[in-house]
């Protein structure tokens, strides 16, 4: 019972950005339940900038269980992500099947699903990132929690704009990813989220829009420790010191 409570704290913890208070519960023997402490653990290490077991890529046999079988593909998609390896898409969209099977849109799907999207857009694999969306599309008028409604805004905004539609959708759809990462507390995931809209103003020749968005990002990633975000998301010494 301890280690499940735990564990909810930590998918609590990362998320909203409280790092000092997640690394202490991944040190401790109350810690999460092994899939959980491993998942959130790799994802803390690699946006901190620090290393991970790269011999982690292989999917392998995993739990039968379909919760710990799906966190465990998450986590390996994400270790495939970070060394490049393009299997990593595939990988997180069959651990969010599991993950589905177990709860639906619930309990632990939105871990999944941002390892999902995250590996999808670093990859620039649109095609995965439609099969993932089409997988929450089954659920209809279900109305998602709010970590999941954030991380598919994200997804359709970086969608859209891969497929040439209007610009103001593909604001409007990340502008929501950061309203919904806000009503979460999840701090540190709208932080991505505003970097990402940042260098996407940039992009659009609306630098004036676009400073102060990544220069919050920046902010906001540092004070956390995330330094490798910071370098993964190009947030350059100007942004992350002003």
């Amino acid at each position: 019972m301890i280690h499940y409570a735990a564990g909810n704290l930590a998918l609590a913890l990362l998320p909203a950005g409280d790092w000092t208070e997640l690394a202490d519960l991944l040190a401790s023997e109350e810690g999460p339940a092994p899939w959980i402490h491993d998942l959130v653990g790799c994802i803390h290490a690699l946006a901190r900038g620090e290393s991970w077991d790269e011999n982690e890529t292989e999917t392998g046999p995993v739990s039968e269980d379909p919760t710990i079988g799906g966190l465990e593909l998450a986590r390996i998609a994400h270790v495939q992500g970070a060394v490049g390896d393009p299997r990593a898409p595939r990988t997180a969209l069959e651990g969010m099947r599991l993950l589905d099977r177990a709860a639906g849109l619930f309990d632990d799907f939105w871990c999944g699903w941002w390892v999902g999207a995250e590996e999808a857009m670093r990859a620039g694999d649109a095609k995965v990132l439609e099969e993932m969306l089409a997988l929450l599309a089954v659920h209809g008028r279900t109305e998602p929690p709010t970590g999941v409604r954030a991380v598919t805004a994200s997804a359709r905004a970086w969608l859209a704009d891969r497929q040439g539609a209007d610009p103001a959708e593909v604001e409007a759809q990340w502008r929501a990813a950061i309203e919904e990462a806000d009503d979460w507390h999840a701090t540190a995931f709208a932080a991505r989220y505003r970097a990402r809209l940042g260098h996407w103003l940039a992009d659009q020749g609306r630098t004036e829009e676009s400073e102060p968005l990544l220069t919050e990002a920046g902010a906001t990633l540092t004070q956390i420790g995330a330094g490798g975000w910071v370098a993964e998301l190009g947030l350059d010494r100007n942004h992350v010191l002003r």
